[in-house]
């Protein structure tokens, strides 16, 4: 008997020990790691009152851009079954190795086989990988805006897990999940997700990973480089910020990209910021040589503002239809 009290206190002991530790932080943020937000709230606040450089207004504390960049435009006045409306890298030559942008979260309006993205893609031939927000109630069974990350290589697609490619290395179960935020018209704060893709010197694989400013990086999973039989193996030659919409069927009721709102209401459209790229030497640059592509105009509409300042960097408007 005396035998079983001595266990029991000694079990007890080591239990109080353990609380104390939890309660004083001992353990530390590694054991007891929890998954990052996705999300970060930005003010409009922050925005500087002038810029007499890309001469912004500010009206009700959101930015209000005066004169556009040159614009290539593909005029159709009737629906399609594939849109897209970006901004992206315009020669073709050049080599990336990575590219970033935070990404405005919004929940755009699909209907049965609709769906609607807002991404980055980095692209080389006829192979692509993209990572973003999408809305596809075929893919998640609901109309909420997912996080997804997506291949297209040798004929054959791909979005997140749903074939072999994309390899998930979060804890966080962050692939497909839902933001506990969305972007509401008519507030002065936004919801954003800091995301980036990058091909790493050590294994040659293309790593998705997502920057929160508390928080720090997150990787999520990377896109194997023997996934690729054209030469994004190696690098990518042009990068696309945007939307995208696919509406089988070309149905006039037509899916919303962005928020739902064109480019002409800069008070109320969707926004990339902080847009960035990385060359060949593996480092962060601001490529200058840049076109808008809309395919699926006046439906679905694009704008490039260029660099603002420090903390909205370059700037990227996008969204349609129904405004």
């Amino acid at each position: 008997m005396s035998s079983l009290i001595m266990v029991v206190e000694i079990a007890t002991t080591i239990l109080l020990i353990l609380c104390s530790l939890f309660s004083n932080g001992a353990f530390g943020e590694e054991f007891l790691e929890q998954p990052a937000p996705i999300s970060t709230k930005v003010t409009y606040e922050q925005l500087p009152s002038k810029d007499p450089t890309l001469k912004f207004e500010v009206e009700s504390n959101i930015a209000k851009p005066q004169g556009r960049k040159h614009k290539m435009l593909g005029i159709n006045h009737s629906p399609r079954e594939h849109c897209r409306a970006v901004v992206r890298t315009k020669n073709v030559a050049k080599k990336f190795m990575g590219a970033g942008a935070c990404v405005t979260i919004y929940k755009p309006k699909v209907q049965n086989n609709q769906w609607s993205s807002s991404r980055i893609k980095l692209l080389n031939g006829g192979d692509s990988i993209e990572a973003g927000w999408m809305v596809n109630p075929k893919v998640f069974e609901d109309n909420e805006a997912h996080l997804y990350a997506k291949f297209s290589t040798g004929g054959r697609e791909c979005i997140n897990q749903l074939c072999p490619g994309f390899v998930d290395v979060s804890d966080g179960g962050y692939l497909g999940s839902i933001s506990d935020h969305y972007t509401t018209i008519g507030t002065n704060y936004y919801w954003e997700t800091n995301m980036t893709i990058d091909k790493h010197q050590d294994d040659g694989h293309w790593w998705l990973s997502l920057t929160h400013e508390k928080y720090g990086t997150s990787r999520i999973g990377y896109w194997p480089k023997s996934l690729f039989s054209s030469s994004l193996a190696e690098v990518a030659s042009q990068v696309e910020w945007g939307g995208e919409i696919n509406n089988p069927g070309a149905s006039a009721s037509q899916p919303e990209m962005g928020n739902g709102y064109k480019t002409v209401n800069f008070n109320k459209t969707a926004l990339f910021r902080q847009i960035r790229t990385v060359n060949e030497g593996y480092q962060k640059f601001q490529p200058n040589d840049f076109e808008v592509f809309e395919d699926c105009s006046p439906f679905y509409t694009a704008e490039d503002y260029g660099y603002y300042d420090d903390h909205w960097g370059h700037l990227i408007f996008f969204g349609g239809t129904h405004q």
